[in-house]
């Protein structure tokens, strides 16, 4: 699994693009491939780890994508300093 940082989301359209920690390549998103979080509940900056897949005349595509365990503090309001 790779990992990157959710650079843009485009919510109304429900995807978006991860920026990958090693290298400066953004991969597309939608949100069927999200796991274990709506994609809702996603935002911009949280750290995810994927599966890159094929690249498309678009460009770099995922098909898994998961938050990380840093960012998973949304999952539980209590743990979350957000005030």
């Amino acid at each position: 699994m790779v990992h990157g940082t959710i650079s843009r989301l485009v919510n109304e359209k429900r995807f978006g693009f991860i920026r990958r920690t090693d290298a400066p390549i953004e991969y597309f998103f939608h949100r069927s491939p999200v796991r274990g979080v709506s994609f809702e509940m996603l935002r911009e900056g949280q750290a995810v780890g994927f599966v890159a897949a094929e690249t498309t005349t678009k460009g770099p595509r995922t098909n898994h994508v998961e938050l990380l365990p840093a960012d998973r503090s949304i999952l539980n309001p209590a743990a979350c300093d957000c005030g």
